[in-house]
């Protein structure tokens, strides 16, 4: 038996390099919401390294980071991280 800082402790988190690979139409990478319309006939690969987010596959990728709006982009991309933290919600709204 191990104690509770062994066995059950959270894994590490991956900082700014990590991917991610998915057949759900929604679901969380890290940090990062996703859902992808229409939903995926194949494995899409979301990947970040430093800066910089990728993803492959095909359709759209609606994309979000905690407290901030959604990103909608065609698939496959490669995009600034930045851009998923241009706009927060005001009074719950986000803009258009």
């Amino acid at each position: 038996m191990r104690s509770s800082g062994g066995l059950f402790r959270r894994p590490p988190r991956p900082g700014g390099r990590w991917s991610y690979e998915t057949v759900a139409q929604t679901g969380t990478a890290w940090r990062l919401r996703f859902r992808f319309a229409p939903a995926p006939i194949e494995v899409t690969r979301l990947e970040r390294s430093g800066r910089r987010l990728r993803g492959e596959g095909t359709g759209q990728a609606r994309l979000r980071l905690r407290k901030f709006c959604p990103v909608v982009v065609r698939l496959p991309f490669d995009i600034r991280i930045d851009r998923l933290r241009r706009h927060r919600p005001v009074r719950g709204v986000c803009p258009d």
